[in-house]
């Protein structure tokens, strides 16, 4: 297995965490993986949901988005190590909370596809002149 751009962890490091968190015997340790790519999306998810000084929560915590995973644990159980450094946590539902079956590993162009789409109004010329003139851009 390849390891993914980033990581400091060997693959067999890896694997030791993964059955750390699985409940092995032999590693019942702390999660041991903070600064790892699953730790640090674990970690900004939870930002951008309970921090409002986070740049970003007004798209998610101040939508109402709610991070609801207990701990780590939790979290790395749902999601598994991430599978290539062009993957990224994505949540399914987007108007979802981060909760367990609703979040994945996917790529730019999965996310893209799974983005809440804006949809644009048309206006007649005479809604556009009105409002024109409304904002003194024109004159009456």
């Amino acid at each position: 297995m390849a390891m993914p751009k980033g990581s400091r962890h060997t693959p067999e490091a890896r694997a030791r965490m993964s059955a750390a968190l699985m409940g092995h015997p032999a590693y019942n340790w702390k999660h041991g993986m903070f600064g790892t790519p699953e730790h640090r999306a674990y970690f900004s998810a939870q930002h951008r949901c309970t921090n409002q000084n986070n740049p970003h929560w007004k798209e998610y915590g101040g939508r109402g988005i709610k991070f609801l995973f207990t701990d780590f644990n939790q979290f790395f159980a749902t999601v598994g190590l991430r599978p290539s450094n062009k993957h990224s946590l994505d949540r399914i539902n987007n108007d979802g909370h981060y909760e367990p079956g609703n979040i994945r590993w996917a790529t730019n162009k999965e996310q893209w596809s799974n983005r809440k789409v804006k949809t644009l109004r048309n206006f007649s010329d005479e809604e556009l002149l009105t409002e024109a003139k409304r904002r003194g851009l024109i004159k009456s």
